[in-house]
C-alpha cells in the first residue's frame, strides 16, 4: 500500500511539473518582435472570438512569463553559474536576455508547486509525517531539476537538426 501510495504521489508530482514546465517553455520559447509579429499575422482575417481566445492567451503567456521572471530574480545565481546557464539556453534556442532568470524561476516554481503537490497529496493518502516529508523532498526534487532537463533536451534537439542541417 506505502509503495503504491509513494508512487501515486511521484507521478503527481511530475505531472504538475510538466505542466510548469510547459508553462515554462511557452514563456521562453519566442522572441517578442517574433510573437508580436506573428500574432499581427494572425489577426488578419480571423473572426473576432479567435482574437479575443488569442489575446486572452497572450495575456496568460505574458504574465506568467513576468512572474517566473520575478521569481528568477529573487534568487542570486553567480555570475560564472549564470554564464552557464545563459550558454546552455542560447544553445538551446532561449536567446533571450531574461532567459536565465526565467528558467531560474520556472525551477523554483516547479520545486513549490511539485513539493506542495506531493506532500498534498500524501496527506491525502493518510501517510505518516515521515511519508510526506518525503513526498515533499521528491517532489521538490523532481521540480528543480525538470526545466534544466527540459532546457538539455532542447539543446540536444537542436544540435542535432543543426548537424543534419549543415553540410
Amino acid at each position: 500500500v506505502m509503495t503504491m501510495m509513494l508512487l501515486t504521489v511521484i507521478a503527481a508530482a511530475l505531472s504538475a511539473s510538466l505542466l510548469a514546465w510547459l508553462g515554462a517553455d511557452l514563456a521562453l520559447g519566442r522572441d517578442r518582435a517574433l510573437t508580436r509579429r506573428l500574432a499581427e499575422a494572425q489577426l488578419i482575417g480571423d473572426p473576432p472570438s479567435l482574437r479575443r481566445g488569442r489575446r486572452e492567451r497572450q495575456t496568460r503567456t505574458a504574465a506568467l512569463e513576468t512572474v517566473l521572471k520575478a521569481l528568477g530574480r529573487r534568487l542570486p545565481v553567480s555570475a560564472p553559474s549564470s554564464g552557464r546557464l545563459h550558454e546552455l539556453l542560447t544553445q538551446a534556442g532561449y536567446d533571450h536576455p531574461s532567459s536565465v532568470a526565467l528558467l531560474v524561476g520556472a525551477q523554483l516554481a516547479m520545486a513549490l508547486l511539485a513539493g506542495a503537490l506531493g506532500a498534498l497529496l500524501a496527506r491525502l493518502y493518510g501517510a505518516s509525517a515521515a511519508v510526506i516529508l518525503v513526498a515533499a523532498f521528491y517532489g521538490v526534487g523532481l521540480g528543480w531539476l525538470a526545466p534544466r532537463l527540459h532546457v538539455q533536451l532542447r539543446r540536444r534537439r537542436r544540435q542535432r537538426e543543426l548537424r543534419r542541417v549543415l553540410p
